[in-house]
């Protein structure tokens, strides 16, 4: 069967309709916990779910969009399209099923044919990447060796795994993504630095320490090595390193500012990064509470900015005009809806007697969320135009 030239031009019309299947089945998990549907329970199987599923699912569609476009490179050819949707559905298949060495494996072969895809139009490009993307490496990274150590553990450094793949693969990534986009949607990207392109910045012969490249690298390999010392040296360290350095991203991006732009969207993707150095920072300072305040990195940062660029893009290809105004009552109830589900969420550890209920109740909210985004959103996931617009910006970026 020939797959249709725009789905090989924007493969995020077959990975995001898949995601949010999945994120639904990840979040109910919770609810079936919570109302006896299910005796026992594991958190590392919704994690899995939440991050190689529904997580993964939109961070391979978005990138196997957007980088031929940034780098001016061909699109997604039909083989590679082929196997990657192959090796997540076998993903699904065995992550659902609760195999871990088939799941996890298989994940594995997924993130190393995107890293494959990534790195023949990196070698082909016209034009070089954003800066901050190169964090999207990091993200790769985290995502196959946190993969790996589920599989065989090191015993030198316990849950580091879990903590690779679970916090580290999606930190690196949404920074990656988010530090480039966030500005943009925001309103608040510096025009003088709105090129933030190697070619550009190599021309400007910047000391080493002054280039963004080498802060980004900095950055990126801060967080590597704040899960190895958080596993095995000294957890408050490894976690507050790890939120300085996420925070310095933001703030060297111009992230950390009151969006100019007041349209929902800037808002959203601003509230979305902001939750990520904040989340990791509380897990820090209040330890016996860290899995619920690690809830609003997931949720409040993760979730929402997976909505939040999702949304842009399926618009913004679909030819969608004024789609934030149209929907802005709807944007603005999934917003207020996911930071009900981060409350509730992060109050179940305060309340240990009511502990399975509120987390089926912050699921349940998720849910909800997840639900009104898919019917105001995927309906146009069939939309096209002759081109695409990107957000303010990426076209600079690209041109220079």
């Amino acid at each position: 069967m020939k797959i249709p030239q725009i789905v090989l031009s924007e493969p995020y019309r077959i990975f995001f309709p898949l995601g949010f299947i999945m994120g639904l089945f990840g979040i109910s998990y919770w609810v079936a916990v919570s109302t006896g549907l299910v005796q026992s329970y594991n958190p590392l199987y919704h994690g899995i779910i939440q991050i190689e599923l529904f997580s993964a699912a939109f961070a391979v569609g978005f990138l196997l969009t957007a980088l031929p476009k940034f780098l001016q490179a061909r699109p997604t050819t039909m083989r590679e399209l082929a196997c990657l949707v192959a090796a997540y559905l076998v993903l699904g298949g065995a992550a659902l099923l609760n195999n871990l060495v088939i799941s996890q494996w298989s994940f594995v072969i997924l993130i190393s044919l995107l890293i494959r895809f990534a790195a023949i139009r990196v070698k082909e490009r016209k034009a070089a990447p954003p800066f901050p993307f190169l964090l999207v490496a990091f993200g790769l990274l985290e995502g196959v060796l946190g993969a790996l150590l589920l599989i065989y553990p090191w015993q030198l450094f316990p849950g580091l795994g879990q903590l690779l793949l679970e916090q580290g693969m999606f930190l690196s990534l949404s920074l990656g993504v988010g530090s480039f986009l966030g500005p943009r949607l925001m309103g608040v990207v510096d025009p003088a630095n709105a090129a933030v392109t190697l070619p550009r910045r190599a021309a400007d012969n910047l000391p080493l320490y002054k280039s963004p490249a080498a802060i980004v690298l900095a950055i990126g390999l801060t967080i590597f090595v704040s899960f190895f010392i958080e596993a095995a040296l000294h957890r408050e360290v490894g976690i507050y390193l790890r939120a300085a350095a996420a925070f310095l991203c933001l703030a060297r991006f111009n992230v950390i500012r009151i969006p100019r732009s007041r349209t929902v969207i800037g808002i959203l993707a601003a509230v979305s990064l902001w939750c990520m150095p904040l989340g990791i920072l509380l897990a820090g300072m209040f330890p016996e509470h860290a899995s619920g305040m690690l809830h609003l990195l997931y949720i409040g940062g993760f979730g929402l900015l997976i909505l939040t660029i999702g949304a842009q893009v399926i618009s913004t290809h679909g030819g969608v005009h004024r789609f934030w105004e149209i929907y802005k009552n709807g944007a603005i109830l999934i917003g207020v809806t996911v930071a009900a589900s981060v409350v509730v969420r992060m109050s179940a550890t305060l309340f240990p007697q009511h502990y399975f209920l509120l987390l089926g109740t912050a699921a349940m909210l998720f849910d909800t969320a997840l639900i009104l985004w898919g019917a105001g959103v995927l309906r146009y996931i069939s939309s096209t135009i002759s081109r695409a617009p990107w957000p303010v910006g990426a076209g600079h970026v690209a041109r220079s």
